[in-house]
């Protein structure tokens, strides 16, 4: 998704970008239609780590000087997500496949996905300190099975995240979705998994 600052480069002849800056991306989203096969949830996390490992030279952060280097390295990378209509029945085996790939691959957190969408079914949070995916009390991976909010809780979270440019207004998808900032998430994760998860840095 790019944002309006970003220069014109669409082909005529495809009606498609020739060319992408990472410094005009707001927000990468990978579409997997199904995620039950292991090799395709491994390759949808490999396309997010690829987006990842982009820089950007500018970041929508205002008052860098009250933030930690952490967090503006953060800021400087894309977010990225993954969407999909159909997952594992059982969402343990899902973030065990993910937390294997990203053990074996030692995927530091920076290069991991920010949350996935599995539409009509469940949010994924990659929760990490100094992400702007975070919160005070938790880190790893966590999830939220609330049918009904799930696409906009995906909305309002995708829409506090820095973007590549700073905003002058505030966002207008805050404004419509703000009823649903006091929702409670009733988060769920595996404690065993997210040590393993958290192994990587740590080990």
């Amino acid at each position: 998704m790019l944002d309006p600052s970003h220069p014109y480069t669409v082909d005529d002849s495809n009606s498609k970008a020739s060319i992408i800056f990472a410094d005009g991306v707001d927000y990468a989203i990978e579409i997997k239609p199904d995620l039950t096969n292991k090799k395709e949830i491994c390759r949808g996390l490999e396309q997010v780590r690829s987006v990842k490992q982009l820089v950007r030279k500018r970041n929508g952060i205002i008052f860098s000087k009250r933030y930690t280097k952490e967090q503006l390295d953060y800021a400087n990378r894309i977010p990225a997500f993954i969407y999909s209509n159909k997952t594992c029945q059982n969402e343990r085996l899902l973030i065990s496949h993910i937390v294997d790939y990203y053990v074996e691959k030692r995927v530091p957190k920076i290069e991991q996905f920010d949350m996935i969408l599995i539409n009509h079914k469940m949010l994924l949070f990659n929760f990490r300190r100094s992400s702007f995916i975070s919160k005070s009390d938790i880190e790893g991976i966590y999830y939220c099975s609330s049918e009904s909010k799930i696409l906009p809780l995906f909305l309002l979270w995708m829409n506090s995240l820095p973007k590549s440019e700073i905003e002058i207004g505030e966002s207008i998808m805050k404004i419509y979705l703000e009823e649903i900032m006091e929702h409670d998430l009733n988060l769920s994760g595996y404690t065993d998994l997210n040590a393993k998860l958290l192994s990587i840095e740590n080990g």
